[in-house]
């Protein structure tokens, strides 16, 4: 839990020490002055290493280019990687913020994301609830990137997540529940077939997600629970009880909705919900720019498919390839599902 604090009172600890030694001795140690040095180069590179997460969070949502702005990024991750062996060892907010940044810069390189969940899992019991719940959010954010990109897969490793919060007590430990955090969860078992799990995640945390959004959280999560174990109608009159509060619940309800009516056969009703909510994400500005990708792509691709014959063949193998290629497709496993099941009819 070496915070930017902590190394800023090393700093003056270190100097104060220092100064009390010199007055009683001419000799000066060099060993001193590097004390010195080094708290205060560890209080800047953590200092910059939170404000390059920071502004990574701020450019991964309105995806827009900016890292030329980011002064010394390139030098402090090489000083870092320069000497790993004692960070990771001595320094571990430093390295848990470097793994972090990581997970952001190169997505593509799955390493970082596994020793970031190692380092959690080494660690535990030294870290604080706080930095706890920043590494988890941060797994849990880089599942997300993998399984509605290049990975559908990664859906396993998105559960696991939530498993290992589960398990170490993390849910127990805070007063409420995000409700996005809550839903989350529930999708995550939801999408690698762990119903029981998420049922059971349901029952024993739904007093603790957020009053003012309760009702909307704990149906949306019913609906889905019902949607997986085929109870289509029972689904449908769940969802009725949503109410649209935020976005979120705007476009989780008509996503779910739209594979609901998916599954009953009933395209038409598909239509409209794809029209209405395309004419929803084209009014709101406010709706992030990845948000907006995940959910564009869902419905475009969602068109395609009811537009498809069965018998068009190399069309739906070319939707398919297409569908591979893509980033930011929300249910992307749950699309690829459907069009492998046209292929095959």
């Amino acid at each position: 839990n070496r915070d930017e604090d902590y190394y800023y009172n090393q700093i003056y600890l270190e100097v104060e020490a220092y100064n009390h030694f010199l007055e009683r001795s001419t000799k000066i140690n060099e060993d001193d002055f590097q004390k010195i040095n080094d708290n205060m180069d560890y209080y800047y590179i953590l200092t910059k290493l939170k404000l390059f997460h920071f502004m990574f969070l701020q450019l991964r949502q309105s995806n827009e280019p900016g890292r030329q702005k980011m002064w010394l990024l390139d030098e402090i991750i090489k000083y870092v990687e320069d000497n790993l062996a004692v960070i990771s060892k001595e320094h571990y907010v430093i390295y848990m913020k470097y793994l972090i940044l990581m997970t952001m810069l190169k997505p593509d390189e799955v390493k970082y994301f596994r020793r970031l969940k190692k380092f959690v899992i080494d660690n535990h019991n030294k870290l604080s609830q706080n930095v706890l719940a920043n590494i988890y959010v941060e797994l849990h954010n880089y599942c997300t990137v993998r399984s509605n990109g290049p990975d559908p897969g990664f859906k396993t490793e998105t559960f696991n997540v939530f498993k290992m919060m589960e398990d170490k007590g993390i849910y127990g430990k805070s007063k409420y529940i995000n409700y996005v955090d809550f839903l989350n969860a529930v999708i995550a078992a939801l999408e690698v077939n762990k119903i029981a799990w998420a049922e059971n995640f349901f029952n024993k945390y739904k007093s603790r997600v957020l009053p003012e959004l309760s009702e909307s959280t704990l149906n949306l999560a019913k609906t889905q629970i019902c949607f997986y174990k085929k109870r289509y109608d029972e689904a449908l009159d769940t969802l009725n009880n949503v109410r649209y509060n935020n976005h979120y619940f705007y476009l989780q309800s008509k996503k779910i909705l739209a594979k609901i009516y998916y599954e009953k056969k009933d395209y038409e009703s598909i239509i409209y919900i794809i029209d209405t909510t395309r004419h929803y994400l084209k009014r709101n500005e406010g709706i992030s720019r990845i948000n907006w990708d995940l959910f564009h792509k869902f419905f475009l691709y969602l068109k395609k498919i009811i537009n498809l014959d069965p018998s068009e063949k190399e069309k739906i193998t070319g939707t398919i390839e297409s569908l591979q290629n893509e980033n930011n497709v929300s249910s992307k496993d749950w699309l690829l599902k459907k069009l492998v099941e046209l292929e095959n009819t």
